[in-house]
């Protein structure tokens, strides 16, 4: 059975929707990415991505996993590349993306809630916020 939005429920999104539009790029950044390797780890972040969210990453498999393990294979770059880019999937159904900042940290959002912030504001995410960050 399909349920049918209140008149208050609609009221409280169109509320929630006008708050998203005043915020800044910095300002809802705070309340959606997380930090979650900074670059002080240098080569090994490929590594951290792999023991960390290696079993949320559908796009990896045991042999991608193997390699990120070991910072000196030949093809460890290009699967921690291949994790960066890929998308993170946990228990319930919540997709996740990387994002790797200038300096090297490593970012972790929801794609959903960049695209209603961008739907909202007409601007792009990553460029306002770079900009300012």
């Amino acid at each position: 059975m399909n349920k049918l939005f209140t008149i208050l429920e609609i009221g409280r999104a169109v509320d929630a929707c006008e708050k998203i539009k005043q915020l800044t790029a910095s300002e809802f950044a705070e309340h959606i990415v997380q930090c979650v390797l900074d670059s002080a780890r240098g080569i090994y972040i490929g590594q951290a991505i792999g023991e960390q969210f290696g079993k949320w990453i559908p796009e990896l498999n045991a042999e991608d996993l193997q390699i990120l393990s070991d910072v000196d294979h030949d093809e460890y770059c290009d699967i921690w590349n291949k994790a960066i880019d890929s998308e993170i999937v946990v228990e319930d159904s919540t997709k996740y993306r990387f994002h790797t900042g200038e300096c090297g940290d490593v970012f972790i959002y929801r794609p959903d809630e960049i695209e209603l912030w961008e739907l909202l504001t007409g601007n792009d995410f990553w460029q306002d916020y770079m900009e300012v960050n």
